[in-house]
C-alpha cells in the first residue's frame, strides 16, 4: 500500500467524526444551559426553587434509565440510524421544553429531552468504536470530546445572558454563542481543549495506571484547591486554578473512556459502551447528591447566618470533595503497568520488494 493511500482520509469517517461532536455538543450546552436559568424559571412558573431541581434531576434519571438499552436498540435497528433519530428526539425534546407553560410540562419534556440524550451520546460513541480503527480511536474521541468541552463553557453564558435580556424559554432553543453571565468557565475549556493533544502521547509514553494514578490526585488536590478561595483574592489567581482543573479533568476523563472501551470486541462493544455511559451518569448523580449532602452537613456546623459562614461551609466541601477524588487514585492502582495507548498505525512505503 503507498504512502498516500494510507494517509488519505475516509470522507465517511470524517463525517461521522463531525457529527457525533456536532451532537455531544447538544447534550452539554443544554445539559449546563439550564443551570444558572433555574431561579428565573421557578419565578416565572410561579414555583419554588427547590422544586426546580426535579428539572435536572429527572433528564438525568431518564438517560440513567434507558441508556442500559442503547447498545441492543442500535444492533437491532443501526447505529447511525439510531444517532440521527436520537438528535431529532433530542431536539424535539428542546423545542418542547421552550413551549412548556408549567412545572409538569417542563419536567415532561425533559424526559423526551433526556431519551434522546440516552441515546445520543453512547449510540455516537458505539459508532466510533464501530468504525474508527483501535489505533486511532484514541484520538478520534480526543476530537469529538472538544465540543463536548465548549459546551459547558457557552451554557452557563448564555442562559445567564438570556435570563436577563430575554426570556428562559429560549435556553433550550438558542444555538448561536451570545452573553457575557459564565465567562469564567472559558479557562476550562481552554485548557481542557490544549491537554487532548497531550493525552495520547503521555498514555502512550506512560501506561494507562500510572497516568491515571497521578491525575487523579491532581484532579483532588485541583479541586481541593477551590476550597481556599476568598473574597479580594486576585483574579489571576482563580484562573490559573481554573486552567489547572480543566486540563486534568480533561485527561482524566480521555484516559478513562478510552481504557474501558478500547479493547472491546464486536459482540461485547455494545453492552460494554451502554454499561460505562449508564455507570456515568448514575456516578455523576450520585456525586451531585454526596456534595450537596457534605454541604448541608457543613451548614449545621457553620450555620448560614451570614455569608462568611456560608463561605466556610463551601470552602470545607470542596476540601473535601477533593480529598475523596485524591483517595479513589488507589482503584486505578490495579490495572497493569504495561497498559498502554495504542500507536496510530504507520503508512507503509510502497519500494521495490
Amino acid at each position: 500500500m503507498t504512502s498516500e493511500a494510507a494517509t488519505a482520509v475516509d470522507p465517511s469517517r470524517k463525517s461521522l467524526l463531525w457529527l457525533v461532536a456536532v451532537g455531544f455538543f447538544m447534550q452539554t450546552l443544554d445539559a449546563t444551559i439550564i443551570n444558572t436559568a433555574l431561579p428565573a424559571m421557578a419565578a416565572s412558573l410561579g414555583e419554588s426553587p427547590l422544586r426546580m431541581q426535579s428539572v435536572v434531576v429527572v433528564y438525568a434519571l431518564t438517560m440513567a434509565i434507558l441508556i442500559p438499552a442503547s447498545g441492543w436498540i442500535a444492533d437491532r435497528f443501526g447505529t447511525r440510524r439510531i444517532f440521527f433519530s436520537a438528535i431529532v428526539l433530542f431536539a424535539a425534546g428542546s423545542i418542547l421544553c421552550a413551549l412548556s407553560q408549567g412545572l409538569g410540562q417542563l419536567v415532561a419534556a425533559r424526559v423526551v429531552q433526556g431519551m434522546g440524550g440516552a441515546l445520543l451520546l453512547p449510540v455516537g460513541r458505539l459508532a466510533l468504536l464501530r468504525t474508527v480503527p483501535r489505533g486511532e480511536f484514541l484520538q478520534a474521541m480526543s476530537f469529538v470530546a472538544i465540543p463536548g468541552l465548549i459546551g459547558p463553557l457557552l451554557g452557563p453564558t448564555l442562559g445567564g445572558w438570556l435570563v436577563q435580556y430575554a426570556s428562559w424559554h429560549w435556553i433550550f432553543l438558542i444555538n448561536v454563542p451570545v452573553g457575557l453571565a459564565g465567562l469564567m468557565m472559558l479557562p476550562i475549556a481552554l485548557a481542557g481543549m490544549a491537554m487532548k493533544r497531550f493525552a495520547t502521547p503521555l498514555i502512550t509514553r506512560h501506561g494507562y495506571r500510572r497516568v491515571l494514578v497521578v491525575n487523579t490526585v491532581l484532579v483532588g488536590l485541583t479541586m481541593a484547591s477551590f476550597g481556599l478561595t476568598a473574597p479580594g483574592q486576585p483574579m489571576v489567581l482563580h484562573v490559573l486554578q481554573l486552567l489547572a482543573f480543566g486540563a486534568v479533568n480533561s485527561l482524566q476523563f480521555t484516559a478513562m473512556n478510552t481504557i474501558t472501551l478500547k479493547d472491546l470486541d464486536g459482540s461485547m462493544a455494545s453492552s460494554g459502551n451502554s454499561l460505562l455511559s449508564m455507570v456515568q451518569m448514575l456516578a455523576m448523580s450520585l456525586g451531585v447528591a454526596a456534595a450537596g449532602a457534605v454541604l448541608a452537613g457543613y451548614n449545621g456546623i457553620f450555620g448560614t447566618e451570614t455569608a462568611a459562614h456560608t463561605l466556610d461551609a463551601f470552602q470545607a466541601t470542596f476540601a473535601s470533595m477533593g480529598l475523596i477524588t485524591v483517595a479513589s487514585a488507589l482503584i486505578f492502582w490495579h490495572l497493569p503497568a504495561e497498559v498502554r495507548a495504542a500507536q496510530p498505525a504507520q503508512p507503509e512505503v510502497s519500494g521495490q520488494g
